[in-house]
């Protein structure tokens, strides 16, 4: 699965899960500040990451990563005062988060895998806070969510 994430102009790494058509919103962060840069790994030709600037996954797109291009990070401003990114999702054939909204926080690439791992092999432990909805009526995490995270 691909990652996408920003970098703060506090030089923190906000690092999500990037799957087809779920939108990450991260405004609610504790790290969260505007961005300087953008990055994102290991996405399937297909795919674009759109990083935008309004919670879930709408307002202006602020950066679209080109089609295809598997892995980079490119710089947004030099500016101190960064670039308003609230939210991000790999897009396939459709422009809207058909497959769900995720909220969720994770501070650089490492910490991310340290707790993916760490959630992948215990119970929820207030790592990060997620919400997901992904249309069900139930609204129950679907049954695979304890599968270990790819290491990219």
């Amino acid at each position: 699965m691909a990652v996408a994430g920003v970098r703060t102009v506090n030089g923190v790494d906000l690092w999500f899960d990037a799957a087809t058509q779920v939108c990450s919103t991260f405004s609610h962060c504790s790290a969260w500040a505007n961005s300087e840069r953008v990055n994102w790994r290991a996405v399937p030709g297909a795919i674009s990451i759109w990083y935008y600037s309004d919670d879930d996954c709408k307002g202006k797109i602020v950066f679209a990563s080109p089609t295809g291009q598997a892995s980079r990070t490119s710089v947004l401003t030099n500016s101190a005062a960064g670039v308003t990114i609230r939210s991000l999702m790999a897009v396939g054939d459709s422009l809207d988060p058909l497959n769900g909204v995720v909220s969720e926080c994770y501070y650089n690439l490492d910490d991310y895998h340290e707790r993916s791992d760490v959630l992948n092999a215990s119970t929820y432990n207030n790592f990060s806070s997620s919400q997901v909805d992904a249309g069900s009526q139930s609204g129950d995490v679907s049954a695979n969510w304890i599968e270990p995270l790819p290491h990219y």
